[in-house]
């Protein structure tokens, strides 16, 4: 029963997904191309080197994911609020548990798509300079699959500790952007290592960092890189860690429905 609940209300939350499809093109659209005017007008005037387009979009392709953390954390805390679709989900005749997970799994699809819909655009807009010749779509994949993760219990932890709509801005502000500005969102890995191995060791904690790597592995290759599983296995803990804290406070929260 609660398998079938689940997945009925997977679908419809793909379905609602895939009817903005179009407004999704647009804004990615406008986002990357605006990317890509300063890296091809402005950022070479004041000696930015070709080779950092590929570090440049490849992080822009990470940004989806968080863009959807924002998405999904104003949508549960307003239902929440306003007694929206989680109380009608709330009421069906399963635990909590199907309904929270279909919070993860839909947001992780959420992110993949996305994310394949940036890295398309990228390529598109930037074409020949943007280097995609070491691609890897397994590992690809696996990366933004594991992002989507990442990002979705982010997202369904923040969302279970803000009491209030306006509190979402601190959210950007206090939580997902320092994540992402120090979270080789525009630098490798390597060039923090580099500088110092012990703050390079420091930002290995930041779990964005390990996404921004497992994603450029996947779309640049291995080489000046952090290795694939190494990500991968970093991102899987820290999933598992904030979700574990994240699944357990939200469901304390619809409990009290």
């Amino acid at each position: 029963m609660s398998a079938s609940i689940f997945l009925n209300l997977l679908y419809i939350e793909l379905l609602s997904f895939f009817r903005n499809i179009k407004r999704l093109f647009i804004n990615s659209f406008c986002w990357m191309a605006s990317r890509a005017i300063v890296l091809v007008f402005l950022l070479p005037i004041i000696g930015m080197p070709s080779e950092y387009v590929n570090i440049f979009f490849s992080g822009a392709v990470l940004i989806g994911g968080l863009f959807e953390s924002m998405s999904t954390i104003l949508r549960v805390v307003t239902d929440i609020e306003k007694n929206g679709t989680l109380r009608y989900e709330l009421s069906l005749p399963c635990s909590r548990w199907p309904v929270i997970l279909k919070l993860l799994f839909s947001h992780t699809l959420r992110v993949l798509f996305s994310s394949l819909i940036f890295l398309v655009l990228g390529k598109i807009l930037m074409w020949n300079l943007f280097d995609l010749s070491a691609i890897s779509i397994p590992k690809l994949l696996v990366a933004l699959g594991l992002t989507g993760i990442l990002t979705g219990v982010l997202a369904l932890f923040y969302a279970s500790f803000i009491c209030d709509v306006s509190d979402i801005s601190f959210v950007w502000r206090s939580g997902l952007y320092p994540f992402l500005i120090i979270g080789g969102n525009l630098f490798p890995w390597r060039a923090v290592d580099s500088f110092s191995p012990i703050v390079g060791k420091l930002f290995l904690l930041n779990p964005i960092m390990l996404a921004s790597e497992a994603i450029r592995v996947s779309l640049l290759g291995p080489n000046g890189y952090l290795p694939f599983w190494v990500s991968g296995v970093g991102l899987l803990f820290c999933s598992f860690v904030f979700g574990i804290f994240g699944f357990i406070q939200l469901k304390k929260r619809l409990d009290m429905f």
